[in-house]
């Protein structure tokens, strides 16, 4: 595969995740080729910095995507809209919001998925509590310490995109300056709460991302038990976060667990670090995983990442993996 002959196009380049995705390739092993950068409200020529550096923006249409090798769909409006038209033309297709539904899921740093072929046209990247989920538990089901979980799952705003943020911030600015808060987004107060489902006029669900989730784990899990999920909104900004509960049958030491999740996606936080947080994730390309044991043969695991960086880590790495499919860089 030679990266430096493909062209490779992020629709929703101006998003959170679009702008995570473009800073991404620019620094992997992709970055040699032509990164297109395309957005549905973008002016024709307008300049975004991005990953501070100034990148231009085009506007989405269907042409587009003509003589991409591969498009990556940032923003669940656009991969409604353009998915077909990615594929129409020949470019492998990557789905990092979740919103085309019977793709095969990858998230490359977690497993090997030997089941792609010249005829997959496109994946879906797998969301990253997915992917955080799967990298603890695949490795503790083949060392034969998983019996059964359970996880709360803490989400930051930033799931749900610039104006759910936008949104929690000033919330926080209203609280603490004894004004009304703004719900629009929400339909409920987040800053300061934690809550498991939102208002019902909230712009989306908290229910939505928990059902997502489950159902990228049946294609990661390789075979082991899923675990049951609680789903939080969290009064965080960015990050995402997992209490985990493993029964692993019989007793583990510390040390047993630690070896296998040993991982190039893994950073092991022990007692005498800094506790593992949304804040000490952000900006890491690891998974930040607190271990404890005991000797009633349960695995306690406070597990943290940052989301963006996740999940853009994940979509150029499933661009990766079409793209060595093909070595012409096009999809036949």
């Amino acid at each position: 595969m030679r990266e430096d002959t493909h062209r490779i196009v992020v629709v929703g380049a101006s998003s959170l995740l679009g702008r995570e995705i473009a800073e991404e390739l620019n620094a992997g092993p992709l970055g040699s080729g032509t990164v297109v950068l395309l957005d549905s409200d973008a002016e024709p020529g307008k300049l975004e910095d991005i990953g501070g550096e100034a990148s231009v923006l085009q506007a989405v249409e269907p042409a587009s995507f003509e003589g991409a090798d591969a498009v990556i769909f940032a923003t669940a409006a656009d991969a409604g809209r353009y998915w077909e038209d990615a594929v129409r033309f020949g470019a492998a297709a990557i789905d990092a919001t979740g919103t085309v539904r019977g793709l095969p899921v990858l998230s490359p740093r977690v497993r090997d998925h030997t089941t792609l072929s010249l005829e997959t046209t496109g994946v879906a990247a797998a969301h990253p509590a997915a992917t955080m989920l799967a990298a603890v538990l695949v490795p503790l089901h083949k060392a034969g310490l998983l019996q059964d979980a359970y996880a709360t799952v803490l989400q930051p705003a930033s799931e749900n995109g610039a104006a759910a943020l936008d949104e929690l911030h000033q919330q926080t600015i209203s609280l603490l300056s004894f004004q009304t808060v703004p719900t629009e987004q929400h339909d409920v107060q987040v800053a300061f709460n934690l809550l498991g489902r939102l208002g019902e006029d909230a712009k989306f669900e908290v229910a939505s991302t928990k059902s997502l989730v489950e159902r990228q784990l049946g294609s990661l899990l390789d075979g082991a038990p899923a675990p049951m999920l609680q789903w939080v909104q969290a009064p965080a900004f960015h990050g995402y976060a997992v209490s985990l509960f493993v029964k692993a049958g019989e007793a583990a030491s510390l040390e047993t667990v630690e070896e296998a999740l040993r991982s190039d996606l893994i950073e092991p936080v022990a007692a005498d670090d800094p506790p593992a947080s949304n804040i000490a994730a952000a900006g890491q390309d690891k998974i930040l995983v607190e271990s404890a044991a005991d000797s009633s043969g349960v695995l306690r695991f406070w597990i943290v990442a940052d989301n963006l960086k996740l999940l853009a880590q994940t979509a150029v790495g499933c661009a990766i993996e079409l793209l060595r499919m093909r070595p012409s860089g096009v999809v036949q």
